[in-house]
């Protein structure tokens, strides 16, 4: 599997929670190392103005493992959040 692909699966799973805001519509930013079994990413997103970081960044990790799991069966060992900003939607 391409690192690109994870990386755009996990980009788009992040964008799918609630209180995650895009650049202007785009999904986080996602980079992914793959191995055979397995692959772990780094996530760079904007969260919404007045949401718990902690719990976002949870929801984000969890939907992450599951997006790329469910498409790829790659198992994702670790997933990186990076909150850059925040802001309204």
């Amino acid at each position: 599997m391409s690192e690109s692909v994870v990386a755009t699966i996990a980009g788009l799973a992040a964008s799918a929670v609630p209180g995650v805001v895009g650049e202007a519509g785009s999904a986080p930013d996602a980079v992914a190392t793959v191995c055979p079994t397995h692959a772990t990413v780094d996530l760079t997103l904007v969260a919404e103005t007045g949401t718990d970081l902690v719990d976002l960044m949870s929801q984000v990790r969890r939907s992450v493992s599951e997006g790329v799991r469910q498409m790829t069966d790659l198992r994702v060992t670790e997933v990186n959040v990076t909150v850059v900003d925040v802001r309204g939607r």
